[in-house]
């Protein structure tokens, strides 16, 4: 344990070492140029507030230095002026030359290295690692040869910040080292973490400072004023130094990759401590089960360690998520625990299981709530078990069988319209332009009809009425009750609402099943009365088209849009008859 944390504290060393051995020249002036860049931008900032101070002032201010008295006030505020001009260019000037500089050096590195490109932007990532270790270097040095300035001036500020730097190191150093929490809470909020101490040391200087003028034996003014603002500096720059050393332990692989011979780029997949996985692994789970369902599911008394033993896997419909299906004499209940960046599927899950519709082949909806920092749900089950590989298929037509012929509740249908477009109002004839590259001449030829039907092949599946949509149909999310009632799906994180149709592949039988479904859907539902199966069958496949075109399967998409045609061109062709039959009747 020791060993590893002293070749992770020498790491920096390690990384600077190499960077001074391959560009020694180039690093120095870097770190020099950016001192030269520092200096100049605070001096550039502190003379107009001479200036400020001059034109306030009838005569020359005791407290300027005596060399500033044998110039006249008038005169004095023209050479401050420019002077301050003078160090803004010399800034910018600075700033260039060290991009410049810090190219070069980057191409240097990596062509030392003699490596394969590695990864995407592998270029831009070791010129901002180099960077970021010349503004850290550079960031040290100003911090030391301004604190010891102000020990030499005005020592007892001086004194004040070492003091402060220390004890806030060394508390946090045994907050880190004694409590998972505290260590949790600096790894995730560093920049704040950092930001706020830096704030808190202002505040604490500026403290001392009125207590030294009011109570005490104050330096000189202008002493008192360039240390003030020296030590806001040292403060900064300090938050700097941490920050960027973090910034640079955070590609720490794809660093060593880079600048290091002997080794490779392995990107590890590393779990925080406290991460989701900790939450997941044998032994853990029922610590958040127990309590979940004993809250929502009404298990009075449920133990972590018996709530373990009667868990088992269930496959989860999104990465960084974990599902488990609890079976006791109680019953069955399905708990989830979420990352906390997937608390937003988490909400959308729920915000339609709280209230579902009757008919939704969903389980029941037990309660959402937080488990530390991860969202975790409990739904109610029915005794059962998730459908095998070889009924998939069935069971999945089965389920978007139960869907298209459910109306979605119209408040529901008018929040989700609010907030979220359907695939009748992502349609896009750029699609058209990407199926074209990989367009044989049939498909040419269905692409330029469809170019001129497009407007009314979109006012079809938009006229369509909405069906709920859940892609994920795979096995594990197909559940199968016991006492032979309509199969269900575990998992709506993904759900959505389209027009009818959006979902059915229509390959092989797929036309067929959609049109059997259809049928039987229009006896519950009156909206698909309405609306023949082929209007479902162009939803389906402007579905495909679009799915195809986003993987960039462009051979796929050009035989879509030949199957769209095939549908749409028998309905474009009926449509002038059925407009003269109803002039005829007087419509």
């Amino acid at each position: 344990m020791n060993n590893g944390r002293a070749q992770t504290a020498r790491w920096p060393l390690s990384l600077g070492a190499k960077f001074v051995r391959v560009v020694p020249l180039r690093t120095v002036l870097v770190v020099m140029l950016t001192l030269v860049a520092l200096v100049s931008s605070i001096l550039a900032f502190l003379l107009p507030l001479k200036i400020i101070i001059l034109l306030g002032s009838e005569g020359m201010p005791k407290y300027f230095p005596p060399a500033f008295e044998r110039f006249d006030r008038d005169r004095l505020v023209v050479y401050l002026s420019l002077a301050t001009v003078g160090l803004f260019l010399l800034n910018v000037v600075a700033v260039k030359v060290t991009a410049w500089i810090t190219e070069g050096a980057t191409q240097s590195l990596l062509a030392r290295s003699r490596k394969l490109v590695l990864f995407e932007n592998q270029h831009e990532v070791a010129g901002n690692a180099y960077q970021s270790f010349s503004s850290v270097l550079a960031g040290g040095v100003f911090t030391a040869l301004g604190l010891a300035a102000i020990l030499v001036f005005y020592s007892e500020l001086g004194l004040v910040i070492a003091g402060y730097l220390a004890l806030v190191t060394v508390v946090l150093a045994l907050g880190c080292a004694r409590s998972l929490s505290v260590r949790k809470y600096v790894q995730g909020y560093l920049n704040a973490v950092v930001g706020n101490l830096s704030t808190l040391g202002f505040f604490v200087v500026f403290g001392y400072l009125v207590l030294d003028f009011v109570l005490l034996e104050p330096p000189n003014f202008l002493v008192a004023i360039i240390s003030f603002l020296l030590t806001r500096q040292i403060l900064t720059r300090l938050s700097g130094v941490v920050t960027g050393l973090d910034k640079l332990y955070r590609q720490r692989e794809k660093l060593d990759a880079l600048f290091f011979h002997g080794r490779p780029f392995v990107q590890a997949a590393q779990d925080k401590l406290g991460s989701l996985w900790d939450q997941l692994a044998p032994g853990q789970k029922g610590h958040w089960v127990a309590p979940l369902l004993n809250e929502y599911a009404g298990l009075e008394g449920l133990e972590p360690e018996a709530a373990e033993q009667a868990l088992s896997w269930q496959q989860p419909s999104l990465p960084q998520m974990g599902a488990f299906v609890y079976r006791g004499r109680e019953g069955v209940f399905l708990a989830k625990l979420y990352d906390q960046k997937k608390s937003m599927a988490a909400q959308h899950a729920a915000t339609l299981l709280a209230d579902a519709p009757e008919g939704l082949p969903a389980p029941g909806f037990l309660g959402l709530t937080q488990t530390g920092v991860f969202p975790c749900a409990a739904y109610q089950l029915v005794a059962g078990s998730a459908v095998p590989a070889k009924q998939a298929r069935k069971v999945a037509i089965d389920v978007k069988a139960q869907l298209l012929a459910l109306e979605p509740p119209s408040e529901l249908a008018a929040r989700y319209l609010r907030s979220r477009p359907t695939v009748a109002q992502r349609m896009n004839t750029q699609w058209l332009d990407r199926a074209l590259v990989a367009a044989n001449r049939k498909a040419k030829k269905a692409i330029t009809a469809l170019w001129e039907h497009w407007m009314a092949l979109q006012s079809i599946v938009s006229a369509l009425p909405l069906t709920f949509q859940n892609p994920d149909m795979k096995p594990w999310a197909l559940w199968q009750p016991e006492n032979a009632a309509a199969p269900m799906l575990l998992n709506w994180e993904k759900w959505s609402l389209e027009p009818a149709g959006v979902g059915w592949v229509l390959q092989g039988k797929g036309s067929q099943q959609l049109a059997a479904a259809h049928e039987q859907a229009c006896e519950k539902r009156k909206a698909l009365r309405d609306f023949p199966v082929e209007h479902l069958m162009l939803a389906a496949l402007v579905a495909e088209l679009e799915r195809f075109t986003q993987k960039q399967l462009l051979g796929e998409a050009a035989g879509v849009i030949v199957q769209i045609w095939r549908v749409l061109k028998p309905l474009r062709a009926a449509e002038p008859a059925t407009s003269e039959k109803k002039a005829a009747n007087g419509e």
